[in-house]
């Protein structure tokens, strides 16, 4: 089987998704820059300053809510301001470049909001000069000059972040934007009217030309104009004083590449498949017979049957039995042909249904209608691997693939935990190509939560109950109407539910979840994950491709 070209698996295995990752991530950041031996030409000022700033951002990510992230395309990202640290939920606009190795090495995204921001102290001239051993006069001698770029505007003097590094020799590129500009500063210079951001370097060949160049890669009408050393710092001076400039150095950029997160398509583990010694050396797989049909002598072929989903969703049921180490092949040829197995120990029994997507589109079905009107279960599964970054999702996955939903796998209790499970679950895919004739490319599993009375309800979770019940009250007694919608807006602004939560209280589509996280059964997941599953983002469904 060719695996889905799943990008947003590729996406987030990059990213980051949760406040576990960022702290992770950040630490890595903090332990960078406490090395003294790290690339960064940093002086010893600023290097302190890092580590203070950073310490206090870490502290308050900490103690600050970050939710982790479903919905497809969203990460964090936290980054360096002029004057502190700030993380951001950002989105990406799908726009990706991929190096050689498979990794991002270039993407487009929008940011979405400011979810926690740490600003860094702001020191007078005297303070700064004294923390570099200059004189206030030279301090000011570099605001003027284009070299104190971070400075504030404060009154007739100026206030430095102290994140602001010592200046270096020389001239440092720049790039300047703004939403707005003063008219003065567009009055002196024209060419700034009708663009809003600049980037300013200094001639190759003669150290005495500047050049600006205006607007952004892909803008059209961008322009290039040639200043003298007077005109550029006259120019920069007034937009270093102006409050709606913002300015970048490349030089003055703090940066961190983390480590990639360790990526692998989720897929069956073969691994471990040794069970411990039983006293049986054959497993019979018995498959239960389908129902029978009939059809009409004096009717045409095929007007006897429907297109029902039983066409394309094929029940599983095998029992699973140990035949002993002491029988021969005749007595296991009568065994087979009379189909007695009640002399032999019963190890488990497995359930599920096949759902056969490439037919079904073949035939000019939706795979998702059909599992709905089949059952919940079966819905809430295929919605999940169709929605946007699952692996039948139609623009990044494949939807002809295959489908084995596991309802049940159970092991008898005198046969748990010897490796018995995973034997069974790695011949599933090999069961359905010789019993059923049919190629899987996916097995899926949605645990059951556990039982409520071993989760500690909160006040949330009873008003919850409270919507469902007063809903299904309504269904029962049309003749007694709830105002479930009043009660669901009441308690969303009580407990602040967001839009997605009410409309899976009030019975309608939703994405996510379909649980809380508490009342996920860990020992069942855990037993999965070992043999290669893997949660779809935050849905509970767990999923693997399979290959033979």
């Amino acid at each position: 089987m060719k695996l889905a070209p799943n990008g947003l698996l590729l996406f987030n295995s990059e990213v980051l998704l949760n406040k576990k990752e960022i702290l992770e991530s950040f630490d890595g950041f903090i332990e960078y820059h406490k090395a003294e031996d790290n690339e960064e030409d940093y002086s010893k000022e600023k290097r302190q300053a890092i580590i203070d700033i950073s310490e206090r951002f870490r502290n308050l990510l900490i103690a600050s809510e970050i939710p982790t992230i479903s919905k497809p395309w969203f990460f964090y990202e936290y980054n360096f301001t002029n004057d502190g640290i700030e993380l951001t939920l950002n989105k990406s606009d799908n726009d990706f470049e991929w190096d050689e190795e498979g990794y991002i090495s270039a993407m487009s995204y929008s940011v979405e909001r400011k979810v926690i921001e740490v600003k860094c102290e702001y020191v007078t001239v005297e303070q700064y000069a004294k923390l570099n051993s200059v004189t206030p006069t030279t301090v000011r001698q570099w605001i003027r000059r284009g070299k104190l770029r971070t400075a504030k505007k404060n009154g007739r003097d100026w206030l430095i972040p102290s994140l602001a590094d010592r200046p270096k020799r020389g001239f440092e590129e720049a790039t300047y934007r703004w939403d707005g500009l003063d008219n003065n500063i567009s009055q002196i210079f024209p060419f700034l009217a009708n663009t809003k951001q600049i980037y300013l370097f200094q001639d190759r060949d003669d150290k005495k030309i500047f050049h600006v160049i205006t607007g952004s890669n892909g803008d059209k009408d961008r322009q290039k104009i040639s200043l003298t050393s007077k005109e550029r710092e006259q120019l920069e001076i007034m937009l270093i004083a102006s409050e709606k400039v913002e300015v970048e150095e490349q030089s003055s950029s703090i940066t961190f590449v983390s480590g990639k997160k360790e990526f692998k398509f989720p897929e069956l583990s073969f691994q471990n498949c040794e069970v411990s010694k039983l006293p049986f050396r054959h497993i019979v797989v018995r498959q239960h017979a389908s129902e029978s049909t009939c059809f009409s002598t004096d009717s045409k072929p095929g007007d006897s049957f429907d297109i029902d989903s039983n066409t394309y969703l094929i029940p599983i049921r095998w029992e699973f039995f140990g035949i002993s180490d002491r029988s021969s092949e005749e007595e296991l040829e009568t065994i087979f042909e009379n189909e007695n197995f009640s002399e032999h120990p019963k190890i488990g029994r497995v359930s599920g249904t096949l759902v056969l997507c490439d037919q079904l589109i073949a035939d000019g079905y939706d795979p998702l209608e059909i599992c709905d009107a089949e059952s919940a279960d079966l819905e809430y599964m295929m919605s999940v691997l169709t929605d946007e970054g699952g692996p039948l999702n139609v623009q990044i996955g494949d939807p002809m693939l295959n489908v084995l939903y596991i309802n049940e796998l159970t092991i008898s209790d005198d046969f748990r935990r010897k490796g018995i499970g995973s034997r069974i679950l790695q011949e599933i895919p090999y069961l359905v190509r010789n019993m059923n004739h049919i190629m899987i490319d996916i097995l899926t599993y949605c645990p059951i939560p556990i039982e409520r009375n071993r989760y500690k309800e909160t006040d949330k979770d009873s008003k919850v109950r409270k919507i469902i019940n007063q809903r299904i009250m309504n269904t029962l007694f049309s003749d007694e109407k709830f105002d479930n919608e009043l009660i669901a807006k009441e308690d969303a602004a009580e407990y602040q539910f967001t839009k997605d939560e009410i409309n899976r209280y009030m019975g309608r589509r939703h994405s996510g979840s379909s649980y809380p996280e508490e009342l996920k059964n860990t020992s069942v997941i855990s037993f999965y994950q070992k043999n290669g599953f893997q949660e779809l983002l935050d849905s509970r469904l767990l999923y693997t491709y399979v290959r033979l």
